[in-house]
């Protein structure tokens, strides 16, 4: 009787990694690893790259306009100054690699449903939508 109970228990467990391990791997510059998880550290990095690949002058410093190619499409332009104070918190007019790294993840805190700092099994596709949406990952 305790056997079935026990079985019943970890079904959820087994048909969640069922699922996550059809869902189609994400690109190395997601998951480098390849673990089909995605760390906080990992997306910080990959939103640093993407957005120093816009360092036309190679300063190291994100000006406005190198930053503006970050900003999702879909948000108005008038809010654009907006989303530019959100990076630099040092209110210089530029952002750094720290603060890059210290803003704000938002679209990753939301993907993180059970707050362990780890994307991982039916987090993962919502995630990527949500990475789509941002400009970060090319749409599948």
């Amino acid at each position: 009787m305790t056997k079935s109970i026990y079985l019943l228990a970890l079904m959820p467990l087994l048909v969640g990694t069922t699922i996550a391990a059809e869902t189609a791997p994400l690109p190395i510059a997601v998951d480098p690893d390849q673990n089909g998880e995605i760390t906080r550290n990992e997306f910080l990095n990959l939103r640093k790259g993407r957005a120093f690949a816009g360092d036309s002058n190679g300063d190291g410093l994100l000006s406005p306009s190198e930053f503006a190619p970050m900003i999702p499409s879909r948000v108005p332009r008038r809010m654009h100054g907006r989303a530019f104070s959100q990076f630099d918190m040092s209110a210089d007019g530029y952002v750094d690699e720290a603060e890059m790294m210290a803003a704000p993840a938002q679209a990753f805190d939301q993907a993180d449903k059970n707050k362990d700092n780890v994307i991982s099994g039916s987090e993962i596709e919502s995630f990527r939508t949500q990475l789509e949406n941002t400009g970060l990952l090319e749409a599948q």
